[in-house]
């Protein structure tokens, strides 16, 4: 029951706190396109500007219950934590057949309607981007969503454009245009795209005409591409039964997001070798190094990493790395009372009693600092009353 009533004020508190934040709109008058072009920008709550953050970019935005269903998504992801914060840029496609198509190389596909996708490659890239960067100060990390041919258009940008993103969900992409040509484009230059790929999720629903024609070149892709999975390029493809082309979005952006939010968790097989390895710290420090190298920008442990593993040292009774870890947690966030409480109890059971009283003293002071952050009289107390009574034991 506890438990019950703990999960109730949780997710009470979730959307208690939950802000509606009106999507900003941006006009840009393009050069590629001749004409004025429209993108929309949703930002998370609270966003800083100080903070650069990974952009989502959203294909066939212009039709707002597809783009408020993503956003939505994305927030709830955010808010409970299963997603780093991001920014959601949509980009509109009033001529979307012709915009997110590549041009046709089979004859029969020479049509007037298809065949402008690298000029909406090179507005994201020369026009958006640098829009996007000069707002809000985004960083280089760049995730693709795209449902049907935007899903097209994403794929076909991995081989025309391959520093256009990093990240890509394609929702019950049509392959089958131009003969299959994207394919078979993709086939021919997996040995590049594997250097430089480093997610791609592709979903097919099973139900209704439109995903049964989609799903045999979709699974002509899938054997081709997950021979080549590895810890750099991550391919997932998923069908999904009951689901048609109209609806596989609300399953395929949920699932694709969370899948690629694990690469900035460490896994539990992760957690357990580096909590078993000689040196906890360095092992901690080295899985967000590696995480930066891979995405292109620095990535800081989170205050929950900092507690979970200095918890474990506690627990195991190494005291020592303990003390490394959590003084790795000051140096990142110098406002938390918390990690230099931490501090001292680790060095009280070392016996270092002289070092402890200081770490104690810093606590209370940090909490004093704190104490208009937290809002909540009732925690800042207990706090407060816990570091004095550590203060207090080092005298017994």
């Amino acid at each position: 029951m506890r438990a019950i009533i703990i999960a109730f004020f949780c997710l009470y508190g979730i959307y208690a706190n939950a802000q509606s934040l009106e999507d900003k709109v941006h006009k840009i008058t393009s050069s590629h396109f001749k004409e004025e072009r429209t993108i929309k920008v949703h930002l998370p709550k609270d966003f800083d500007n100080t903070k650069a953050l990974p952009v989502i970019y959203v294909f066939d935005a212009q039709w707002n219950p597809y783009f408020k269903l993503t956003s939505s998504i994305i927030d709830y992801l955010i808010e409970i934590k299963r997603l780093p914060k991001s920014i959601v840029v949509g980009i509109n496609a009033e001529r979307r057949q012709y915009e997110l198509t590549p041009a046709p190389v089979n004859e029969n596909w020479k049509i007037p309607s298809l065949g402008g996708a690298k000029l909406l490659e090179n507005h994201l890239q020369e026009e958006v981007y640098p829009l996007i960067k000069e707002k809000y100060n985004a960083n280089t990390f760049k995730i693709a969503i795209g449902h049907s041919l935007g899903g097209t258009f994403i794929l076909n940008s991995i081989v025309d454009q391959p520093d256009l993103f990093n990240a890509y969900i394609a929702i019950s992409p049509n392959l089958q245009i131009d003969d299959e040509e994207i394919f078979l484009k993709l086939n021919r230059n997996l040995k590049e795209i594997i250097k430089k790929v480093k997610f791609v999720f592709t979903t097919m629903g099973t139900d209704g005409n439109v995903d049964q024609m989609f799903l045999p070149p979709a699974k002509k892709l899938d054997s081709v591409m997950k021979q080549h999975k590895s810890t750099h390029f991550d391919w997932y493809f998923n069908t999904y039964r009951g689901f048609d082309h109209a609806t596989t979005p609300t399953e395929s952006i949920h699932n694709g997001l969370l899948e690629l939010s694990k690469k900035w968790k460490i896994s539990q097989q992760q957690k357990h070798e580096i909590l078993q390895s000689a040196n906890v710290a360095n092992g901690f420090k080295s899985f967000y190094k590696q995480l930066s190298a891979w995405t292109g920008y620095e990535n800081q442990p989170s205050i929950d990493d900092y507690h979970d593993f200095g918890s474990f040292l506690e627990e195991q009774k190494q005291y020592t790395e303990a003390v490394t870890l959590y003084t790795m947690a000051t140096e990142a966030y110098a406002m938390q009372s918390q990690f230099y409480d931490k501090i001292g109890v680790s060095l009280s059971k070392l016996n270092e009693k002289k070092k402890a009283k200081k770490y104690f003293e810093l606590a209370l002071k940090k909490l004093e600092q704190q104490k208009e952050e937290m809002a909540n009289e009732n925690a800042v107390a207990y706090y407060k009353k816990l570091y004095k009574k550590h203060l207090d034991q080092l005298k017994e």
